[in-house]
């Protein structure tokens, strides 16, 4: 019987590479327990050399599922990525290459790019190789979360596991995404996406992978490179071919698993950092359960090592099952008072520093917050962060409502503010900045907006981020639009803002949101302009850290797609205290009022308190 095996060496003769990697019926059926058709053969031999061509094994592989292959013969792994490429093999060799040889190893001393054990995916955007060694807290040394309340971590993926990442759509489940969310528990991870307005929510549950920042400066690049780097460790497409659907040209929309999280506000952060434990200068998490629900269609996908597949497929649906019977009922939340909150006369006084600051030229403006704790009753701490989320996503359907779990804590608001999104190509940003009240009737919004767009001091702030966002998408390689010559007036509960859309497309080098992220955060719109001073003054002023607190969050799949929000009208739940810290700021340039703008920062505060049952904010902090 001709032995299962085909030797290799750059030196051999093309004709004995030839008769090596002939694979016999036999030997085939010995490894698998029968013997595959002439037309089996073929498949596999066909499929082994686009993958050692470093191209896709099927053109219609992401039409249809793939042919059962043969189990291989003991002792051999699983094959190598298709996009890898054998160093010491010459191109016209890969032609040859039998079917039964994909489990190969280099070459003592041969280098081979991405982390170990997985080749990153070079033939991909955005991907680049780090080797593990070079930078620790990786996701290959973080173990997976579980699902399943109370059970162990995992053991996290090895290097050859990283290597063999698996997707898989669920049956078609009707668990309310927000029900999953509600059924999870807080400590496997949680992330929550809603936007109304766009038709679009989102819901991360649990970590099949969980990356942290080395380094807190070069934190966004560290990211770019762990994204390329997951996209190499899949053995299958990334994605699902993109589904054109009306009114959404720019796609922005998930098309596969996805990155989630966030970044802190500031790679320095100051003190006070204790409130903000678990959520470090970053955080990225590979959901093991991801739902999408989009355009009236819901869809389910699990992600984990080929070998954790099925167990994690049959956690999640359990997961589902639990939550589809969940009661759906809303649950009281009231606010009962405050705790530590910062006292007016401080952030006025922080606000005549700044505005000191200004006219002797040290910035032309600069963003100081403020922080309230108030104490929830009602629903307990893990059901309150659920009952906020619903009611924020009611209440302001033009936002973006979100939530980001870290340990027990969720940080979570709605924001009004897109630092970028990508979308096949196109580039979107919004310039947020300039703000007024509401008026009490829609005659009197009309001249509050016309006031505000009249408003020399509101323009000559909003300018500025408007310039800034300009040059940070430029340096990226953003071909933009002209953008239009007035902004308009967004209008949201309680407060209007001055937004001026940006739009483009990457040039010839598309380069990945995080990238973008470290071009443009943070702005002035957050921080103040430029932005080095503002943020000195910041960290000398501001009595507490503001952690994730007008940090970027959101996520992006492997195939590019992706948005990022800033983190604002958002607080921070501790479940055990059952207290949620507020936070807000106000853009201060030269002819600011500092009453006006304590005025501005108590409106951003209610944000919250709005949507539950107790009375506005000015009368629980009375209390």
């Amino acid at each position: 019987m001709r032995a299962c095996r085909a030797s290799f060496s750059s030196s051999m003769s093309s004709n004995s590479a030839r008769a090596s990697a002939m694979v016999s019926c036999a030997a085939l059926g010995a490894a698998a327990g029968s013997v595959p058709s002439r037309q089996m053969r073929s498949t596999i031999d066909r499929r082994a050399v686009r993958r050692c061509r470093g191209g896709p094994e099927d053109r219609t592989s992401r039409q249809r599922s793939k042919p059962t292959m043969p189990r291989m013969a003991e002792g051999a792994t699983r094959g190598a990525p298709r996009h890898a490429r054998r160093p010491d093999c010459p191109r016209w060799r890969a032609r040859i290459l039998p079917a039964c040889s994909t489990t190969w190893k280099p070459p003592p001393g041969t280098r081979v790019r991405g982390l170990a054990g997985a080749p990153a995916r070079t033939h991909r955007r955005g991907a680049r190789g780090c080797g593990a060694a070079d930078r620790p807290g990786t996701a290959a040394e973080t173990p997976p979360m579980s699902l399943a309340a109370g059970e162990a971590p995992v053991d996290a993926p090895g290097p050859s596991a990283a290597g063999d990442l698996r997707w898989r759509e669920l049956p078609a489940a009707a668990a309310d995404p927000l029900a999953a969310f509600a059924a999870a528990p807080a400590s496997g991870g949680r992330f929550c996406w809603i936007q109304p307005e766009r038709d679009l929510a989102i819901v991360g549950l649990g970590a099949t992978l969980r990356w942290r920042p080395a380094s807190q400066e070069g934190r966004f690049a560290e990211a770019a490179r762990f994204c390329g780097e997951v996209a190499g460790w899949f053995d299958g497409p990334v994605a699902r071919p993109p589904v054109a659907r009306a009114g959404r040209a720019s796609g922005g929309l998930p098309a596969g698993p996805i990155l989630c999280g966030g970044f802190a506000f500031d790679s320095e952060p100051g003190g006070g950092q204790s409130r903000w434990s678990g959520f470090d200068a970053g955080m990225l998490v590979l959901p093991e359960l991801l739902g999408v629900a989009a355009g009236g269609e819901l869809r389910w996908l699990v992600t984990a090592p080929a070998e954790r597949l099925a167990e994690a497929s049959r956690r999640s649906l359990q997961l589902l099952r639990s939550a589809s019977e969940s009661d759906p009922r809303p649950c009281p939340l009231a606010l009962i008072g405050s705790s530590g909150t910062a006292g007016d006369d401080e952030y006025l006084a922080t606000i005549e520093a700044a505005l000191e600051r200004i006219r002797a030229g040290a910035f032309g403006k600069v963003v100081p917050a403020r922080q309230v704790t108030l104490r929830l009753a009602g629903a307990p701490g893990a059901a309150a962060a659920v009952e906020l989320l619903r009611r924020l996503a009611a209440g302001y359907p033009t936002a973006t409502t979100f939530a980001v779990s870290s340990g027990n804590r969720t940080l979570l608001g709605a924001t009004p503010e897109l630092l970028v999104r990508t979308g096949y190509g196109v580039v979107e940003a919004d310039a947020l900045a300039g703000s007024c009240a509401r008026g009490e009737s829609a005659a009197a919004d009309a001249a509050s907006a016309a006031a505000m767009l009249a408003n020399r001091k509101e323009r000559r702030e909003h300018e500025i981020v408007v310039h800034h966002l300009r040059r940070g998408l430029a340096a990226a390689g953003v071909s933009l639009d002209p953008p239009p010559a007035v902004p308009h007036v967004r209008s949201l509960p309680g407060i209007q803002h001055l937004c001026t859309p940006l739009r483009g497309r990457f040039g010839v080098a598309a380069g990945t949101i995080f990238e973008l992220a470290e071009a443009l955060h943070p702005t002035p719109a957050v921080a103040g302009q430029p932005v080095a001073a503002a943020l000195e003054f910041l960290r000398r002023h501001e009595p507490a850290s503001r952690g994730w607190f007008a940090g970027p969050v959101g996520w992006t799949d492997l195939n590019g797609n992706g948005e990022l929000c800033m983190a604002l009208r958002s607080g921070l739940l501790d479940p055990d205290s059952n207290e949620i810290s507020l936070f807000a700021g106000s853009g201060v340039v030269d002819g600011s009022d500092p009453v006006a703008e304590l005025r501005e920062t108590a409106a951003k505060l209610e944000a919250l308190p709005a949507v539950t049952d107790d009375a506005p904010l000015g009368r629980v902090l009375a209390q």
